[in-house]
């Protein structure tokens, strides 16, 4: 069977053609846990999460599931305007500094 989400791929192109919207639920059908896993919990924040405490806390939370302490999450959260600069950032790219900027340990720049 397939769905939206197995579109062909255009033989001309490397991008996947065109495709229609999922039929409704086939994206909650796509989601749900295997027969037998424990569910999935929901983190829905409300307002703005302050950045550095909701990156500790899922942090610490990857930490639990690599342990197996904890079971998966799915964050639903807005934070504030920020900058991310990345291990290639450079001071001198960053234009105007109009919010702050968190250092993160992943690749790339601002």
């Amino acid at each position: 069977m397939s769905d939206a989400f197995d579109a062909p791929r255009d033989p001309l192109s490397r991008a996947p053609a065109p495709c229609p919207a999922p039929a409704r639920g086939a994206l909650a059908h796509r989601m749900a846990a295997r027969a037998g896993s424990p569910p999935v919990e929901w983190r829905i924040l409300d307002g703005l999460a302050p950045y550095a405490q909701t990156l500790a806390a899922m942090e610490a939370r990857a930490e639990a599931i690599r342990a197996g302490t904890a079971g998966e999450c799915v964050w639903l959260l807005e934070h504030p305007p920020l900058y991310t600069a990345g291990t290639s950032a450079r001071p001198q790219d960053l234009v105007e500094r109009r919010f702050p900027v968190h250092d993160v340990g992943r690749g790339g720049q601002y």
